[in-house]
């Protein structure tokens, strides 16, 4: 797998991970249109990404980009908790 495949899969599962994650916040609040508005865009991103990995079953490299995917939406989930806990919020 090129490096540049994995740093965009890497990069897509942070960037969706931490969205991801405000999305959930916004919905606690109740603010719908941004939730909504918000959730469209990164079911867009999620499906361009899986469609990327999909398309490489045949060459054998789709299990690396899942993976590496996964990962990353790991870090951006840890990220997200972390701006949440810069914020004063105390895990529970």
């Amino acid at each position: 797998m090129a490096l540049s495949a994995i740093f965009m899969y890497l990069g897509a599962g942070i960037l969706l991970a931490f969205f991801s994650t405000v999305q959930i916040r916004l919905v606690a609040q109740c603010k719908k249109l941004r939730a909504s508005v918000l959730t469209f865009f990164l079911q867009l991103v999620n499906l361009f990404v899986l469609a990327g990995i999909i398309t490489q079953i045949n060459a054998g490299k789709s299990f690396a980009g899942v993976v590496i995917y996964a990962l990353g939406i790991s870090a951006g989930t840890y990220v997200a908790l972390q701006f949440r806990h810069l914020e004063g919020e105390h895990e529970q």
